[in-house]
């Protein structure tokens, strides 16, 4: 019997050897990798840049064929597999791993054209002799081309109190792309009136601007027109895209969503008989960017006059990354428009602000002052967070109660909806607006700003209902604008703006107590609520000329001394230290580098008791910029010595 079964393996080794290598081949493990084809859909709105399109999951196992006898055999672990898309778009990471495994793909619309892109991604494995193909199709479409437009593009009233007078003004709001479209306006500040706030466009709009009881001074409102569009049956559907295990994007479309159109819309009150002067809005400006990353994108200031006649003026500012194009230019009754970038070429991360003074070249003529700040987000691997900015505000400035700070944001994964519940406790200054314009969410179909039922608290909450949701990234998403009335003169302040203790003002039992900032996404098609991580905002408030420290008699002051961490830190130009005397105390306050030598005295002499604020400027004692690097400052007051790090980067 044992030669019998040597005979029989030797006769089949020898007449049949392709049996054996069909069997071989049977057993030889194979890559899969579903869906074997995706498929990417993406708008291209007129103007702008595409939007990228969310990721897509490839599930990449290693399996063996049945066998002849119909046993399946386990799937196979640490199988090496490597991917290489045939076309730039394309990308995957990782592209190369052992089984199991995914890989994420998606695809880069720079540079492509609207119409349909096609590619490959081919999978390679040792032993296997045919690759594994996952076909891509990238689909962009032109999104509907109507679009307002505004003669002109923004409104300028100006008059004497006590005129207890109606200003009048009109707007031409035409339509491009489209015979007509119906429209709402609004606006939110109770003088200004729209007169029709419903109606069909193109259409002349007329703006009543009511100063009845209004004091001196300048007052800022924008007119939002919106309009619904629709492209009718979007139901799109390509035959090719019901391939087994691939996907199917039919239904993606463009032509559904809102379009708005931005009416900036000034009013400015002076007193009775007093000289006309340049009107410049808005009042401040902030701006946000990435260490190393593109530069924002520019804002535009409207300058006009409050009088009846022309104003030749010069726009002027100190910091090399500012600039303002025109410089300078002749302002009338029709506000005209000067544009503001910034260059963050070589800017460390950190907080950094300006002035623009726009002047009237005539000895003893009113300078107007727009504050300009900039936050530089350092750079970081992306994670859900929301960062709120920084900001000093020195009130020693006349017009410098008015100052914006920005809100950051990453996401890992496509976010529709972003609530963020803001909490501020600060008798002397006021959250005034909320803007999105250049920011990650300048388009999002829903955007809120709501004060809440408690002074210091609002929510400012965005939305994706109709729009693509927000894609995974990281950048600016809005600013917030504060006006402060100042300080009490014998304190400097501080102000929090926090999201982690804002009480819940629905009422509601069912609901948590405090909100919180909050992520929707969608997973498995139902939505689901994230908290992202989120840093709290710091504003100085600080008066150069003035003591910043409490009496000894004052019953506020410290009960013990104290040094506290700087704060921005790491910081660049400038940081903030603060600390506490519970008693006169002669004081010496130092820097010193690591090896121990003394940098700058930042403060020496007697100083009465209090809590103290002092702003270094990154110099030393001869005024030249120090070194990026590890810095030491130490606090002697009497027998209490405390030293602290901080980090300066250039």
């Amino acid at each position: 019997m044992a030669r019998l079964k040597t005979v029989l393996l030797t006769l089949a080794i020898f007449i049949f050897p392709g049996a054996l290598f069909v069997a071989a081949e049977e057993h030889r493990p194979k890559l899969v990798v579903t869906p074997g084809n995706l498929n990417f859909f993406a708008c291209a709105i007129e103007g702008q840049p595409i939007e990228v399109p969310e990721p897509k999951r490839l599930q990449i196992r290693g399996i063996f064929n049945d066998n002849p006898f119909e046993r399946v055999l386990p799937e196979v672990d640490s199988l090496k597999w490597y991917a290489t898309p045939d076309q730039g778009w394309i990308k995957i990471e990782p592209d190369f791993g052992r089984t199991p495994g995914e890989a994420m793909v998606e695809v880069d619309p720079s540079g492509l054209e609207v119409g349909e892109h096609r590619g490959t991604i081919r999978f390679d494995t040792p032993g296997q002799r045919k690759p594994r193909m996952v076909q891509i199709k990238f689909r962009i479409q032109p999104a509907a081309a109507a679009t307002f437009t505004l003669d002109p593009a923004s409104i300028g009233f100006s008059a004497e109190v006590f005129s207890n007078v109606t200003l009048i003004d009109s707007v031409r709001l035409g339509v491009v792309g489209a015979d007509h479209l119906d429209f709402t306006a609004s606006n939110s500040q109770s003088w200004l009136k729209v007169v029709p706030s419903q109606a069909t466009a193109p259409i002349t709009v007329l703006l009543l601007a009511s100063i009845d009881s209004l004091p001196a001074g300048s007052y800022y409102d924008t007119v939002v027109f919106k309009a619904p569009i629709s492209d009718g049956d979007s139901d799109v559907h390509d035959a090719d895209d019901d391939d087994e295990g691939g996907e199917n994007d039919g239904g993606e479309h463009c032509g559904t969503g809102e379009i708005t159109a931005f009416l900036p819309v000034t009013l400015t009150l002076s007193p009775e008989g007093q000289p006309p002067f340049l009107v410049v809005s808005p009042g401040r400006l902030g701006f946000a960017a990435v260490f190393d990353g593109p530069n924002p994108q520019p804002q535009n200031l409207s300058v006009s006059t409050s009088g009846n006649i022309d104003i030749p003026w010069m726009a002027t500012g100190s910091q090399s990354w500012l600039h303002v194009e025109p410089a300078s230019g002749t302002a009338g009754a029709v506000p005209g428009q000067t544009q503001v970038t910034v260059d963050i070429t070589g800017l460390n991360p950190g907080l950094y602000s300006d002035t623009i003074i726009f002047a009237w070249p005539r000895e003893g003529a009113f300078r107007t002052k727009i504050p300009v700040f900039l936050q530089v987000f350092p750079p970081s691997e992306l994670s859900d967070s929301v960062a709120i900015g920084d900001a000093v505000v020195d009130l020693t400035e006349p017009d410098f109660n008015r100052f914006s700070v920005p809100i950051f944001a990453s996401n890992t994964q496509a976010v529709r909806a972003i609530a963020l519940p803001l909490h501020f406790e600060d008798g002397q200054t006021t959250l005034d607006s909320v803007t999105f314009s250049g920011g990650r969410v300048e388009f999002a179909d829903l955007k809120l700003f709501l004060r809440l039922s408690t002074p210091g608290d609002f929510l400012v909450l965005v939305g994706f209902v109709v729009a693509p949701a927000l894609p995974p990234g990281e950048g600016n998403i809005a600013y917030l604008h504060f006006t402060t009335v100042g300080v009490p003169p014998q304190f400097a302040d501080t102000l929090i703006i926090d999201s982690t203790s804002v009480p819940n003002a629905t009422g509601s039992q069912e609901m948590p107590q405090t909100l919180s900032v909050s992520y929707i996404v969608i997973s498995g098609g139902n939505p689901l609520v994230l908290n992202p991580a989120f840093k709290k905002g710091t504003v100085v408030l600080r008066n150069s000329e003035i003591p910043t420290s409490a009496d000894d008699g004052d019953g506020n002051r410290p009960l013990k001394f104290g040094l506290n961490q700087n704060y921005p830190n790491p910081f660049n130009p400038q940081t903030t230290i603060v600390f506490s005397l519970p008693k006169s105390s002669q004081v010496k306050l130092e820097v010193f580098d690591l090896l121990g030598r003394s940098v700058v005295t930042l403060k020496e002499g007697s100083m009465t008791a209090g809590r103290h604020t002092l702003i270094w400027n990154g110099r030393d004692r001869t005024g030249r910029t120090v070194s990026s690097g590890i810095y030491l400052y130490r606090l002697k007051a009497g027998i209490f010595v405390e030293t602290k790090k901080m980090l300066f980067l250039k």
